[in-house]
């Protein structure tokens, strides 16, 4: 079975090879292929400078008290 196998895939080598055809290539003044990747340009600002992000108020603890008015710690009350 096994040169049985072999010899089938040689014989579909070979058919395959009979039946290939080549392709001449274009001269050089013909176009061979269009372009297929373009620049990528993105509508980002690089000039503006970033500056962090700034609380207004204070942050709050977990054992703080929740402001809210709860009287219950912010863990307990919102911080869930």
């Amino acid at each position: 079975m096994f040169n049985e196998l072999t010899e089938n895939i040689q014989r579909d080598i070979v058919r395959t090879l009979f039946n290939i055809k080549i392709i001449k290539e274009q001269k050089e003044s013909d176009p061979k292929r269009e372009q297929v990747a373009k620049a990528m340009f993105t509508n980002k600002d690089d000039s503006a400078v970033k500056e962090p992000v700034r609380r207004k108020t204070a942050k709050v603890g977990r054992n703080d008290p929740c402001p809210c008015g709860s009287g219950k710690k912010y863990k307990h009350c919102h911080g869930k």
